[in-house]
């Protein structure tokens, strides 16, 4: 079951708890030092998975930038991984966008390897691949209009 709130309708322990696991998986885990909270955060919606004993199986943020609809921060934590969860988070965040900004395109910033991952589900390559934080990465897009 997936929870979807902004920062100011979650307790302080929920954001604690979910800071701690994206630090886990993209500060410690992929050895990339970087700003990992920022203030984005402030101002997207949280969506995130937890299991039976209250641990974040997944996460990711959702956000809105000069008219763009934006997530990013997309983890699934390693214990529930090759499980699906990945195509279970990624199906929630596009419903999600369909619920809270409906009918606009979405951009992300996609990490390089996944590149063909996104294009699954409609994504499309806007850019050369370009090195961010140590990680190459590239900038992809999903008309909400033709791919809906």
């Amino acid at each position: 079951m997936f929870t979807c709130k902004r920062l100011a309708d979650m307790s302080a322990d929920t954001f604690c708890r979910l800071a701690k696991v994206r630090t886990a998986v993209f500060v410690v885990e992929q050895a990339c030092a970087y700003q990992e909270i920022d203030t984005i955060d402030q101002r997207a919606y949280h969506l995130w998975s937890v299991d039976d004993q209250e641990m974040i199986i997944s996460y990711a943020r959702i956000f809105l930038q000069d008219e763009v609809v934006h997530f990013g921060r997309v983890l699934v934590a390693p214990a529930h991984r090759g499980q699906g969860e990945g195509h279970r988070l990624l199906q929630e965040i596009l419903q999600q966008i369909q619920v809270l900004y409906p009918m606009r395109d979405i951009r992300i910033e996609a990490q390089e390897h996944l590149a063909a991952y996104y294009g699954q589900y409609g994504f499309e390559a806007i850019s050369t691949p370009y090195e961010e934080d140590g990680i190459m990465h590239i900038s992809m897009t999903k008309n909400t209009f033709a791919n809906s």
